[in-house]
């Protein structure tokens, strides 16, 4: 599938040319730092990097801000243009998602009428982050707590994390932590849940709960506080959940411990903040039993409580870091605006690109794992340029593990905006071709469970297979005879053409295609496209009934019958104009589509790969194509839809004489319709007669 070989070089610029629209969005920039005085870089990032190189335009620009959010340089740019006298312009920002390998906020502004994304750089372990709103840090300590003496066996010292809300500089406002309402009974001692004093007040013998009850979260005294900070405990066990409330946010925060056992004998915990998102994580990465008083907290993302966010504790990575944690090598690089200089700090961005190979930065599998659709993305970009994929990256997309995040950690949405990037770029088979062989056809493609008849083995092949015939096809006639939507709409039908006959059972009990939940459910793409995709399926059978009456010289006895017991006895011509024109009243302006795809389909549903091989004749489909679409052409049928019936319903049931619902008159329009194609010329009174004398 491969379109190039490592033997290959590609053309790589020495530098980058710059346009004059973007020579005036850089400038802006600029003046943004000067005027604001700054000491950040700023860096455009991966495909506009790419393409410039590669001497192509690129209108996606990403610029990184090294040490602040994009959104607050936004309010930066805000702020200058305000100072210059100019307009200032919204800011939409699009928030991280962790469960969505959204990694990180991505702010947007226009400017100079171009879209342009302003993002931190990302650092290595962090996940995400979430919007700042007042300067409030997070602090956490450890201290071990015994358990209170009492009958029975001595239960291991619990753990307690003193949580201090304070700020720098100290809060206007102090942060409050109210004791939840519902209190707590005193769990036995071998499931510690109080602190001391509240437990050797409660005294022994309170029974067990049946459940896991609320934590007691306590306010340590005064004494052990300094007037700027507002501290809780919360009191656990290993594998039990603590929660508090935030009052100051209105939040629930989780506090979820997991604990594993190191070969000395220590316990590794990773305690979580879980609200409706991931709100970030401390990580204690050496706590003992014994010395739980030493424990070094490292805290890995954004330190919050209650979602606020300290803006000075923010961990931003370094150049280095982001580009070693991006997709790709080939989407690595950056290019400096404060220095006009590019940088591949990889050190494999600008070789890569030149030896025409699709390498991830960091292990493949690693990269995959930290954002699944990095699979598709990376097969897009093998099929665009013609790359090749590395054969380590190709056994890391093979891999289960990456499979199943695929199919069940990215969203659908994000899985068919790859794929039609791929159907709507320059080499779609190639790209549907690389996903088929690295066996993920069917985790992009999901089918219903309940899909019948069962899909038989080698399907997905047989649909790369007619992909491959339609691209070769159209590529022959030429592109200009379609439109874009046209082109990309003919490729998934032409991909869905093995399953034009699979159905499914949906919650209404109603018989669906299999195709049309495809673009529902599997890609999450528009239901006027897979309406107009089971649309092309149903019409393509009648153009394969239609082409061999179009195309030969003989009459067809069927059609001919039909048209005399309806009282339209008419000339071939006429017939031929009859069942054309009705076909094409049906599909519209996609009759071309339709028809172009005709040409690959077997009269007998034979998918089979030899079948394929022989039928796939790039004369004899576009022969095929062209006699029909002249005949089309010469009977006067282009956009014979647009013409209105000489008789509507209600006219017909007036001639008719009828009265009241009546079950006869969709078929008595239809033979209206049929009289008005075959007497293209004729007026309503001359049909009224023939109605008449019907």
């Amino acid at each position: 599938m491969c379109a190039r070989t490592m033997a290959d070089s590609v053309h790589v610029k020495d530098k980058i040319d710059v346009t004059n629209e973007e020579e005036e969005v850089f400038q802006l920039l600029l003046n943004v730092l000067q005027h604001s005085n700054l000491d950040t870089q700023l860096r455009v990032a991966g495909g506009w990097v790419r393409d410039k190189l590669l001497g192509t335009d690129c209108h996606d620009m990403d610029i990184m801000v090294d040490n602040m959010l994009g959104r607050e340089f936004c309010e930066k740019i805000n702020e200058y243009l305000l100072h210059v006298g100019g307009r200032t312009h919204r800011i939409v920002v699009v928030r991280s998602n962790h469960n969505q390998f959204k990694h990180l906020e991505t702010a947007m502004m226009r400017l100079f009428g171009k879209w342009i994304d302003f993002v931190n750089l990302r650092k290595v372990g962090v996940r995400s982050y979430e919007r700042p709103s007042r300067q409030d840090g997070l602090f956490v300590t450890s201290e071990r707590i015994h358990n209170p003496p009492g009958p029975g066996p001595s239960s291991p010292p619990t753990l307690a994390s003193r949580i201090v809300a304070a700020s720098f500089p100290t809060p206007k406002r102090k942060m409050s932590f109210p004791t939840p309402k519902r209190k707590t009974s005193l769990p036995a001692p071998s499931s510690p849940l109080l602190p001391p004093s509240r437990a050797a007040s409660s005294g022994a013998g309170v029974s067990q709960p049946s459940r896991p009850t609320s934590p007691t979260v306590g306010r340590t005294p005064s004494s052990h506080r300094t007037d700027s900070e507002e501290e809780i405990v919360v009191w656990h066990s290993p594998s039990k959940i603590s929660s508090f409330s935030a009052s100051s946010r209105n939040q629930l925060l989780i506090l979820e411990e997991k604990s594993d056992f190191t070969s000395a004998g220590g316990r590794r915990n990773v305690w979580r903040w879980k609200n409706s998102k991931m709100l970030g994580r401390v990580e204690i990465q050496k706590t003992s039993l014994e010395r739980p008083e030493e424990a070094a907290f490292s805290l890995l993302a954004s330190e919050r409580v209650g979602g606020v966010v300290n803006s000075s504790c923010k961990k931003f990575g370094t150049a280095e870091e982001d580009a070693y944690l991006r997709d790709l090598t080939i989407n690595s690089m950056f290019y400096n605006l404060n220095t006009n200089s590019v940088e591949d700090l990889t050190g494999r961005g600008v070789a890569d690109l030149k030896s025409g190979v699709i390498v991830t930065p960091l292990p493949p599998k690693a990269t995959f794992l930290d954002d699944p659709l990095r699979v598709l993305r990376a097969i897009r970009f093998s099929a665009r340029f013609g790359f090749v994929l590395d054969e380590e990256l190709q056994k890391a997309a093979d891999d289960e593990e990456v499979k199943a995040a695929l199919a069940n950690k990215i969203s659908r949405q994000r899985i068919g905006h790859e794929i039609d990037l791929m159907v709507s770029g320059n080499r779609p088979n190639n790209a549907i071709g690389f996903i088929c062989e690295l066996q993920l056809f069917w985790v992009v493609f999901s089918l219903p469970q309940n899909s019948e008849p069962a899909v038989v083995e080698g399907c997905d092949r047989q649909c790369v297979a007619y992909m491959n015939a339609a691209w070769d096809v159209l590529r022959q006639i030429g592109f200009s005879i379609f439109s874009a939507e046209q082109c990309r709409l003919y490729l998934y039908g032409a991909l869905f053409i093995p399953l034009r006959q699979t159905v499914y059972t949906d919650s209404k009990g109603k018989k669906v295609p299999v195709a049309y939940n495809i673009f529902l459910n599997s890609l999450k793409l528009k239901a006027k496209d897979g309406a107009t995709v089971i649309n092309l399926h149903n019409t393509c059978k009648g153009f394969v009934s239609l082409i061999p009456f179009m195309t030969s010289s003989k009459d067809s006895i069927g059609v001919g019958t039909e048209l005399e017991e309806e009282n339209l006895s008419v000339s071939l011509p006429l017939r031929q104009r009859i069942l054309a024109g009705l076909l094409l009243r049906q599909i519209k302006d996609f009759w071309r589509v339709a028809l172009l795809m005709s040409t690959l389909l077997p009269i007998n549903n034979d998918h089979t790969e030899e079948f394929l091989r022989e039928h796939s004749k790039l004369e004899e489909n576009i022969d095929t194509f062209k006699r029909v679409e002249n005949s089309i052409i010469e009977l006067d049928l282009d956009h014979v839809w647009n013409i209105e019936p000489l008789l509507d319903g209600k006219a017909i049931k007036n001639i008719l004489q009828l009265k009241g619902p009546v079950r006869q008159l969709g078929k008595w329009t239809t033979r209206v319709l049929k009289w008005q194609l075959a007497h293209p010329k004729g007026t309503a009174e001359e049909c009224i007669d023939w109605i008449k004398q019907s």
